[in-house]
């Protein structure tokens, strides 16, 4: 019984330990077995997405999950549409057009898609790429594809765009259309924004959106509008609306539409800073126009010639005077320009009016009234042709007037000695020598005037003594008081300071083979007195000189010269006033030896001069 009961209950208790070792291991097989079953569920999902996208995985919302990268990229190209259907709307100006994002240079970039929907659960360690395997099969993973965009596509669809949006900005301008001008109108341009639609494409590709997109176009103001414009041509019209008419006295030239048409200058304007025309008649060109007419206006004036009858004291006028005239070229151009402004297009010459130094209208002030002074030589027994040329060169000096202080030059008023001036051959010095020239003689007048200036106290300006001393100049008289001339190189010239016009008369009387000169005014309050002659460094004339002349028969001699010393002459000229030395002058004179001189007939014999 106890063995019984101590076997029943050590079998008892023998079962209970087996029960308890069971409990005891179950679980752990259990675990085992559960284990090894998710183990071969993880490798049999992973043996089944193998090479495949994970279950729950999508790409923009297309599942390509349990397909193969390439299966998946065929499948998006199918299914993802918007770049190849899409139509993106430009509006702008009233018109519209249309491209597809493809047009526009977006693509799909399925390959980098479906390589990332691809890599979704495989991009870490196993346990990582587990647990984001459970992850997005629970709860899914989207994939947003990328685009590719070449903007440079883009832009060059939006160009062309522009090419047909775009318009230039038109300046208003002016042309000329015969003599009047035209305007035309400016006008607004526009310019396509480029850059804000390129923009603009870009963003909606991104999106896959098929707004519509409102092209960005600028207005683009003219620099140059209407009214300066508009101004210009009314200007214009004005300048060219008739032609001018320029007058002087009973003269008229004209000035036609078309010469002021060639002379109109228009500058346009020539940027922002310059936005109004500019329209005007050339001066230059009027200038140049103008110019020429100075010589046909032009007018020496002319002095009074009088004449004094000493016997009544009246002064009657034996040439009128005449006033000078010179155009004003500058006052006249400016007369013509301001003209073409003006409607009224008459134009009188400016000219500018000289008065004669001697008028006629001034006799009775002019105070002639005295005789001042008075001069004679002599040239008796000169030949014809030296006589008839001191009574042309005379003549000259008929009637001349010396207004108060002015200068009286001798060869002002002898003028051209030639033979048109009725001037006849003679014998002159010529150089060393005498010759046979147009006009001898003269110097006998240009002496008798300077002796009349140096007795009457005038101031000598000017005054020549000749080369040698000429036996005509000092007949009656002493050496040392000849004037010589050579026009225009030498002149004799004095002032007149009387205060008073001075009158100058002349008288050549041909049988007593004198001239005179006569000075009329109003006598000055002095005395003169001449002093000397001084002569110093005397020399002696040199042997005869015989010249043959042609015209002579042979064995003819004929003395035209006379021998005379060579030498320095000086004199004084004392000026008093009241008894009183004013001033005492010194004229000095060289003259040179001179030879006699004969003219021979060809063959004949001449006197020894051994």
């Amino acid at each position: 019984m106890i063995d019984s009961a101590r076997t029943t209950a050590g079998t008892r208790s023998s079962g209970h330990r087996s029960v308890l070792r069971w409990l005891l291991v179950a679980p752990s097989a259990l675990v085992i077995v559960l284990t090894l079953v998710l183990l071969v569920g993880v490798f049999a999902y992973q043996w089944r997405y193998a090479g495949r996208i994970y279950r729950g995985v999508d790409v923009l919302g297309w599942d390509v999950s349990r397909m193969t990268p390439a299966d998946a990229e065929a499948y998006l190209h199918d299914k993802i549409r918007y770049y190849e259907d899409a139509r993106l709307v430009f509006r702008g100006g009233g018109v519209s057009w249309e491209a597809s994002p493809q047009d526009l240079g977006a693509q799909l970039d399925a390959h980098s898609a479906v390589a990332e929907a691809y890599a979704v659960g495989r991009a870490g360690d196993f346990r990582r790429n587990l647990w984001r395997q459970i992850d997005i099969f629970r709860n899914g993973h989207t994939v947003v594809p990328n685009t590719v965009f070449d903007p440079v596509q883009a832009r060059g669809y939006v160009e062309r765009l522009a090419e047909k949006i775009d318009l230039p900005a038109r300046d208003a301008d002016v042309t000329l259309e015969g003599y009047s001008a035209r305007v035309i109108p400016s006008r607004a341009g526009r310019r396509l924004d480029v850059d804000a639609a390129v923009s603009e494409i870009e963003q909606r590709i991104l999106r896959h959106s098929e707004a519509p997109i409102d092209l960005e176009i600028d207005l683009i103001a003219p620099t140059v509008r209407d009214a300066p414009a508009i101004a210009a041509k009314q200007r214009i019209d004005q300048l060219l609306s008739a032609p001018i008419e320029v007058r002087y006295e009973d003269r008229t030239w004209t000035i036609t539409r078309e010469m002021l048409r060639q002379w109109l200058v228009l500058n346009k304007p020539a940027g922002e800073g310059e936005p109004a025309f500019s329209a005007y008649i050339d001066p230059a060109q009027v200038r140049s126009w103008v110019e020429p007419l100075a010589a046909q206006v032009y007018q020496l004036p002319e002095d009074a010639r009088l004449d004094f009858d000493p016997s009544t004291g009246q002064v009657q006028v034996t040439k009128m005077s005449r006033e000078g005239r010179a155009l004003d070229v500058d006052a006249t151009t400016d007369r013509i320009v301001a003209a073409t402004e003006s409607v009224e297009r008459t134009v009188d010459l400016s000219v500018i009016i000289e008065k004669p130094a001697v008028d006629a209208r001034d006799v009775g002030n002019m105070g002639i009234k005295d005789l001042v002074n008075k001069a004679t030589t002599y040239f008796k027994g000169s030949p014809a042709g030296r006589v008839k040329n001191i009574q042309v060169s005379a003549s000259k000096f008929e009637g001349v007037v010396v207004p108060p202080n002015g200068v009286f030059s001798f060869n002002r008023y002898l003028g051209d000695v030639s033979e048109e001036e009725g001037y006849e051959e003679a014998y002159i010095i010529e150089g060393d020598r005498t010759a046979v020239g147009i006009g001898g003689g003269v110097c006998q007048v240009s002496t008798t005037a300077f002796r009349a200036a140096f007795f009457g106290g005038f101031p000598i300006e000017e005054r020549w003594a000749h080369g040698y001393r000429v036996g005509w100049y000092e007949t009656n008289s002493i050496p040392g008081l000849d004037a010589t001339i050579f026009s225009p190189l030498i002149d004799f010239k004095f002032r007149n300071d009387t205060g008073a016009y001075l009158l100058i008369e002349t008288e050549v009387d041909e049988r007593a083979g004198t001239v005179t000169f006569y000075f009329y005014g109003t006598k000055p309050d002095r005395e003169v007195e001449l002093e000397g002659p001084e002569i110093e460094n005397v020399t002696p004339p040199g042997d005869p000189v015989y010249e043959v002349d042609e015209e002579l028969s042979s064995g003819t001699i004929k003395q035209i010269d006379w021998a005379n010393e060579g030498s320095d002459v000086t004199v004084y000229r004392i000026i008093k006033k009241e008894g009183e030395v004013v001033t005492r002058q010194e004229f000095e004179s060289h003259y040179e030896a001179w030879s006699d001189v004969y003219l021979v007939g060809p063959g004949t014999a001449v006197p020894d001069q051994g």
